[in-house]
């Protein structure tokens, strides 16, 4: 039942002090799976497909979007969007979004990435393999790779984009550490020391870490990547992701 899965989805998030302003929609919510070897060593990720939403779903998601970014000190646009969404929903909320005047932070890639981007964003924060896929298409950049070789035109596509958009790019390696292209040269802040358990989420740790440290000082990047760096080397240790506590 698609109403039973959605409640038991907000009760969870309910559980875990998450306040969710969710819209009808009915459409199954998908389960992803994680599986993890007792020592830690490997992780398996089970990702199933969603299905496409209607219509009416987006006409809520846009409307309810609407009102709430109003009130809104910083907009995080992470992720993909499900099938059936318009592809031109994340440059909207974008472009809403700053002309109220809110800081935006795009944790997404590809067309939406470069859709999104003609509206001014103030800071792309991607991993590193995402960036290079999104404008170095005919480049291939793994995880595990050290992105040594196309460090300069990783270097030269950041600071165009902060020339024409605006936007500061902010990269993070895993394991490398983090890239930041946020002021005059680029600033390469080492990683944490730090146990890995599951790596679900650690991306998302860090954009929370880096926005609420922004919003506190605006004009410290250094300190908002630390404190996002932070949050995902915690969020890393745990086994069951986002329960970071203060």
């Amino acid at each position: 039942n698609n109403l039973n899965d959605a409640q038991s989805f907000l009760r969870m998030c309910s559980s875990d002090n998450l306040k969710i302003d969710a819209v009808p929609s009915p459409v199954q919510v998908r389960t992803c799976t994680t599986v993890i070897s007792e020592n830690y060593q490997k992780i398996t990720e089970l990702v199933e497909k969603g299905a496409p939403v209607d219509d009416e779903t987006e006409t809520r998601i846009r409307a309810r979007f609407d009102k709430l970014i109003q009130r809104a000190h910083t907009l995080i646009i992470s992720g993909s969007t499900a099938p059936g969404y318009s592809s031109g929903l994340y440059a909207d909320m974008t472009r809403s979004a700053k002309m109220s005047d809110t800081v935006v932070i795009l944790d997404i890639r590809g067309a939406q990435l470069m859709e999104a981007l003609e509206h001014n964003p103030d800071y792309i924060k991607v991993n590193m393999p995402e960036f290079v896929q999104t404008f170095f298409p005919d480049k291939t950049l793994k995880e595990s790779d050290s992105p040594s070789d196309l460090l300069p035109e990783i270097q030269a596509k950041a600071y165009e984009i902060k020339e024409k958009y605006g936007t500061k790019t902010i990269l993070t390696m895993g394991s490398r550490g983090v890239m930041s292209y946020a002021d005059e040269q680029p600033v390469q802040a080492p990683a944490f020391n730090y146990t890995v358990r599951n790596t679900i989420g650690c991306g998302d740790a860090f954009t929370a870490g880096f926005a609420l440290q922004l919003n506190r000082d605006p004009e410290d990047i250094e300190k908002a990547i630390n404190i996002g760096q932070k949050c995902g080397a915690a969020n890393a240790a745990l086994i069951r992701p986002g329960r970071i506590l203060p």
